[in-house]
């Protein structure tokens, strides 16, 4: 007699869960992308700002604090010969690491995105919809239920469906910050 209701119910439950599959496989593959491939233009401008503006000043000012910490480390030991030699050493080695790192903070970033996309690549299988749910499946699950029990999935259904849209208007708003935080935390990171 209500056939016509539970079968529409049933594509209704159907659709709402291939839907949350849908929506997590979106973000995940949103989410895999670095931050120089989400606005290519923009990850050029703000690496192309820090060489040029940003990174010999920081360089100068790491570089001034090095010596000065130098200075005051071979004033406090009152180091000479051997171990003033070690200490200048010292104080070299780490310019050098500084400067490098420095220089390369832009992709080091990146790197560290693209590790993180290759984590989600690599975790696909548990994300990706395997489990295709037919409506015959559907339907026999429901086959002994009574209307109301039916009627009360398709609400659940429903709220699962209005969550869904929620989270996930959430989440693209988050993946999509991230990418501006990183920008601007590139743009800014010596201020």
């Amino acid at each position: 007699m209500f056939d016509w209701l539970i079968n529409g119910i049933v594509d209704y439950i159907i659709e709402t869960f291939s839907g949350l599959t849908a929506n997590v496989e979106a973000l995940s593959s949103l989410a895999r992308v670095p931050p120089s491939a989400f606005d290519p233009s923009l990850w050029k401008s703000i690496v192309s700002f820090n060489n040029i503006a940003v990174l010999p000043v920081a360089k100068l000012l790491f570089g001034i604090f090095l010596m000065s910490d130098f200075v005051q480390l071979m004033n406090r030991q009152q180091a000479d010969g051997l171990e003033a030699i070690r200490l200048a050493i010292t104080v070299a080695i780490k310019l050098a690491i500084g400067q490098v790192l420095l220089a390369n903070i832009p992709y080091l970033i990146d790197s560290i995105f693209d590790i993180a996309a290759h984590i989600l690549q690599n975790a696909d299988a548990f994300i990706a919809s395997n489990h295709n749910i037919t409506s015959i499946q559907v339907s026999d699950a429901l086959e002994n239920a009574d209307i109301l029990t039916i009627l009360m999935l398709a609400i659940q259904a429903g709220l699962i469906r209005f969550a869904n849209y929620v989270c996930n208007m959430i989440c693209i708003l988050i993946i999509n910050l991230r990418y501006l935080e990183i920008y601007v935390l590139l743009l800014y990171r010596y201020h």
